[in-house]
């Protein structure tokens, strides 16, 4: 599922329609109904995400789904991951070893519950 249509439900469950949405966070209707169709990409704007999942009253973990959402569906790294690969020498490595892994979503997981436990 990629953003627009995460951004869609989300909007829904609270029962919100685009204008409410767009009057919480002064962006244009247009804009976000196109990011919902997915004919445009998310926001890459860490304020305008924050702006989104703040109208939507989404909790911390939801509110990281959203923007990892973004970033993905943007071909970026999330701008925390960004920040910390840089200061990390090692991470493009271990990022290339996990990539040639060609791990499920599954694996993925496991290998972060894993990491979660130990590290």
């Amino acid at each position: 599922m990629g953003y627009g249509e995460m951004l869609r439900s989300k909007r829904i469950e609270r029962e919100m329609t685009l204008r409410d949405l767009s009057s919480r966070t002064d962006i244009d209707v247009a804009y976000i109904s196109r990011v919902e169709r997915e004919t445009i990409n998310p926001p890459q704007d860490e304020e305008l995400l924050e702006a989104i999942n703040g109208a939507l009253n989404l909790p911390g973990q939801q509110s990281q789904e959203m923007k990892d959402q973004a970033a993905v569906d943007n071909r970026r790294f999330p701008a925390d991951v960004a920040r910390n690969m840089a200061k990390t020498a090692g991470f493009p490595l271990f990022l290339r070893t996990v990539s040639n892994k060609n791990l499920t979503p599954e694996k993925l997981k496991e290998l972060s519950d894993f990491i979660n436990e130990r590290y």
